[in-house]
């Protein structure tokens, strides 16, 4: 019924792997990861490493 047909760089189309794969795209979800990350910090919802954690509780019991 339809074909769809992007044209143009493939840095900009994302190329065979579609939009999803092009340069805007990666900075657009880079830079909103990017501030998630920052406002987590930000807040203190941030948890350490596992191996941080359990050392931490290791040296409390000693």
């Amino acid at each position: 019924l339809l074909r769809a047909r992007i044209s143009g760089p493939e840095l900009l189309t994302g190329g065979a792997f579609g939009a999803e794969a092009s340069l805007p795209a990666m900075l657009i979800c880079t830079a909103f990861g990017m501030g998630v990350v920052m406002l987590a910090r930000r807040r203190g919802q941030v948890m350490a490493p596992m191996w941080v954690r359990r050392r931490q509780g290791a040296g409390a019991h000693a």
